[in-house]
């Protein structure tokens, strides 16, 4: 069950214009708000901007003359902060009040966005047209833009296509957080024909006195905190392209604290190529090299064991190992270079052991 922000497009259609009798909805607690107050949060807060487009151009050929009544008159459109911590509050509580959601799926909704700052754009008619639009071209189109001419890089775009239709969202890198000192940042892009900019107020984008980019609000500890310090370790010095394919790295370590690190990293080879048509085959061997030398140079680092590192083939449905190495032979490989670590991230990279037949056919 996919919940982005396109979980809550249900509120694009809600009765708007609700006023609130005391202050804003986003000063509120989230387990107070009513389903008007989501869609406040959603349609109506300083994460969210509207600007006017028209549905048809963002269609793809063929297709805008269906419907050309609706398809040829501005509407409004959002483009929201979606990687804010308020608007994925919104988006969980609404899903709530309307029983959709089980609590761990609740919990995935709401966790920090430590890795991307995601502005979505969402129209309320199909955008099949950028679908077809290469990440190349859209690249060249997106921005995000500070006050200062800082411009952050775009690592990623989910289309439409994998977002109920209707929405677009753009991953930017998050490797360097936006400074305190920054005061506006512009997003802008163009589809087909259609250009969109919007201006987000950084000081008005706050809950509790402090800035809500990211949903990150609260001190990081724990198992977490390890976590993300051993993805910093794995995307440090990664290119775009690594980054856009890494698109997850999980740790376990249960039930006994104990117990070694179990490490399993969402490694998407094919993300890789933004232009798979044209692109040069990607050196998979080379990237799980990377990632794993870089995880044993945390552990030796650190003095903190691991016992596994699993990559973890996305593209099956459940997601399952693909492949895996021993935290031992991570933490040898990160002592090895050149060729000598390729021999040997070929001879220890393991299969997971498959179930045999017996006579019958059946597997054991």
């Amino acid at each position: 069950m996919k919940l982005r922000i396109a979980a809550a497009a249900f509120a694009l259609t809600l009765v708007a214009g609700v006023a609130l009798a005391k202050g804003n909805a986003w000063d509120g607690k989230p387990e107070d708000w009513t389903l008007a107050d989501t869609q406040d949060v959603l349609n109506k807060s300083p994460w969210v901007q509207t600007v006017k487009v028209t549905p048809g151009a963002l269609k793809a050929k063929g297709e805008a003359t269906d419907k050309p009544t609706s398809t040829n008159a501005p509407v409004g459109a959002y483009v929201r902060w979606a990687s804010s911590g308020v608007l994925r509050q919104a988006i969980a509580r609404a899903v709530k009040l309307s029983g959709g959601a089980s609590d761990a799926q609740l919990a995935e909704i709401t966790k920090p966005s430590e890795r991307f700052y995601t502005i979505s754009f969402s129209v309320p008619d199909s955008m099949t047209a950028v679908d077809s639009i290469p990440f190349t071209e859209l690249k060249e189109k997106t921005t995000l833009t500070l006050d200062d001419g800082t411009v952050i890089p775009l690592i990623n775009v989910i289309p439409p296509k994998d977002n109920r239709g209707q929405e677009a969202d753009f991953l930017f890198d998050h490797g360097k957080p936006i400074p305190d000192a920054a005061k506006k940042a512009t997003f802008h892009t163009q589809l087909n024909d259609v250009k969109v900019d919007a201006t987000f107020d950084l000081d008005k984008m706050v809950i509790g006195g402090k800035r809500d980019l990211d949903g990150d609000l609260a001190p990081v500890a724990g198992d977490e905190k390890v976590r993300r310090e051993i993805q910093t370790a794995v995307l440090d010095g990664a290119d775009e392209n690594m980054k856009r394919a890494l698109s997850d790295l999980r740790t376990e370590k249960k039930p006994d604290p104990k117990r070694p690190w179990g490490i399993y990293v969402f490694y998407d080879a094919s993300r890789e190529l933004s232009n798979p048509a044209e692109a040069t085959a990607v050196d998979v061997v080379g990237r799980k090299q990377l990632i794993l030398s870089k995880v044993g140079k945390w552990s030796n680092s650190n003095k903190d064991s691991v016992a596994v590192v699993v990559f973890v083939d996305t593209s099956s449905n459940p997601p399952k190992a693909a492949d895996f190495m021993t935290g031992q032979d991570t933490e040898k490989l990160a002592k090895l270079d050149g060729d000598a670590a390729k021999k040997f991230t070929t001879e220890h990279l393991q299969k997971p052991q498959e179930k045999k037949a017996d006579a019958g056919g059946k597997p054991k």
